[in-house]
């Protein structure tokens, strides 16, 4: 049984949290995969930074064009070169975030093998504080999940979810295994960038408007 970190990075995404990142997978995970968006940059940079190893680049529409597609052939191309086996685990993790327990982890996925284990999610909104207003506060996110074949994710240009559909068919383990921080709105102009994307692709299809509008209003935080 191996420990398989299967990472997506999109645009931009190299230059912001994925050195910090990657040097916290490697103390949980056997073997990581980082599959870059077709529009993350220059590829040989990127992977020359990057201590990995796989490094695999999408041959598909960006995450940020459709991102069921680009998750649907990352999937595939970590099937490809890493050739998972039953057993193993995947842990479906984005390049802006830290699992904070290791050790948790690692003891999890060995005490409830087979079952789809979670992670509480907490947006981080600066350096030291997380969210905890709304649609923001902690809540538990089954992104480990025990690898399968014939893998499909749902075709949806945007909030495809991450894991494959697969997963929701799964036996979940109800208790969280450990926290997970997401790095994604600790910046100022990260915010304001993805209340651009939101507004111009979502426009309330898959997000509420006042969620989406929530981004740029004044929050409560919490240490």
């Amino acid at each position: 049984m191996r420990i398989i970190a299967h990472m997506v990075v999109g645009p931009g995404e190299a230059d912001r949290f994925l050195t910090t990142v990657l040097s916290r997978v490697a103390d949980w995970a056997d073997v990581t995969h980082v599959a870059l968006d077709p529009m993350a940059g220059d590829s040989e940079r990127i992977a020359a930074t990057i201590d990995s190893n796989y490094v695999t680049r999408v041959e598909a529409p960006s995450f940020v064009e459709h991102e069921g597609r680009f998750r649907e052939a990352a999937w595939r191309q970590m099937e490809e070169v890493v050739e998972p086996e039953l057993g193993d685990y995947i842990v479906c993790i984005d390049a802006d975030e830290i699992i904070a327990d290791a050790t948790a982890l690692r003891k999890a996925v060995k005490e409830y093998p087979g079952m789809r284990l979670g992670v509480t999610f907490h947006h981080m909104w600066n350096g030291t504080h997380y969210r905890v207003d709304g649609q923001w506060r902690p809540h538990l996110a089954h992104i480990i999940i025990p690898f399968q074949f014939n893998a499909h994710h749902v075709d949806r240009a945007l909030a495809s979810g991450r894991e494959p559909s697969y997963a929701q068919n799964v036996p979940m383990h109800g208790q969280p295994v450990s926290d997970i921080l997401h790095l994604g709105y600790v910046r100022d102009e990260d915010k304001q960038m993805k209340y651009d994307r939101y507004m111009a692709l979502d426009g309330g299809k898959y997000h509420s408007n006042a969620h989406i509008k929530s981004i740029i209003m004044t929050p409560s935080l919490e240490r």
